[in-house]
């Protein structure tokens, strides 16, 4: 053992720790290997039980008690999903207006917020109708078998609060669930941006209570979804991933 700096005498109970062997230490210490395997063991322990603690309770932060419920309306603003695919032969440009469906925003717990949004096939629009034909017909969308578009807001994840104000909060966040499309579920995570209006005198001239805008984009392979198309279309005239921008208005004042 080396002496203390400067030559000073140990008292016996120093000399005692100083000469404290691997074989004093408890049983579960017996090696470094022990050692940082506990210390593993404890770090991965804190990064299984992160989320439970980190779970946002935003109540305070967003005015709201409780969750709110959305339904998703024209009452509030243009609701509209709008497609684009851009081909070496061919640029398409659409949209779709017949949307429906809700979004419960949980402040208390702000990840759990869950949703459902549904487009209906037939309202969607190329400005070609021979072209919305093809479009609609079972060797594309099949919409006569699968009327409807929808995606299923399972979780959020990274929530943040963008900007702050009496008349507006906006939320951005991670939206996790299944997009199904053609009669084909598929995982998807997007990007969302939430605004919130708090009712006011001006929101109340076109409904009653809090209202939600919803804004996301996304790309959707038609692969994944059994798209075929005819012959070579897709690749020369349809690009294979389609486009998505969604514009979603609701409000949780609709039963006030």
């Amino acid at each position: 053992m080396l002496p203390p700096s400067g030559g000073a005498t140990l008292s016996p109970q120093h000399k005692h720790i100083n000469t404290i062997s691997r074989n004093d230490l408890p049983e579960t210490f017996n090696s470094k290997e022990d050692v940082m395997k506990t210390i593993l063991a404890m770090a991965a322990l804190l990064i299984v039980l992160a989320p439970a603690v980190q779970a946002a309770d935003m109540s305070q932060e967003l005015g709201l008690t409780g969750p709110q419920s959305f339904g998703f309306t024209d009452k509030v603003g243009k609701n509209e999903a709008k497609f684009s695919s851009k081909a070496p032969l061919e640029d398409i440009d659409g949209t779709a207006d017949g949307i429906s469906g809700q979004f419960t925003l949980n402040p208390a717990n702000i990840e759990m917020s869950k949703g459902q949004v549904e487009v209906r096939v037939a309202s969607m629009q190329t400005g070609i109708k021979k072209r919305d034909e093809h479009m609609f017909s079972s060797t594309w969308l099949d919409a006569e078998a699968h009327p409807t578009i929808s995606f299923e807001i399972k979780k959020l994840s990274d929530v943040k609060v963008k900007s702050k104000s009496d008349a507006k909060i906006v939320l951005t966040a991670k939206a996790h669930g299944s997009f199904a499309m053609r009669g084909v579920n598929r995982d998807m995570v997007t990007d969302v941006t939430l605004t919130i209006l708090p009712e006011s005198d001006k929101t109340r001239e076109r409904a009653p209570g809090d209202f939600l805008m919803v804004k996301t984009a996304f790309a959707v392979p038609l692969s994944e979804h059994k798209v075929a198309g005819k012959g070579d279309i897709i690749g020369s005239k349809v690009s294979e991933k389609i486009e998505v921008e969604v514009n979603l208005f609701g409000t949780n004042g609709m039963a006030k």
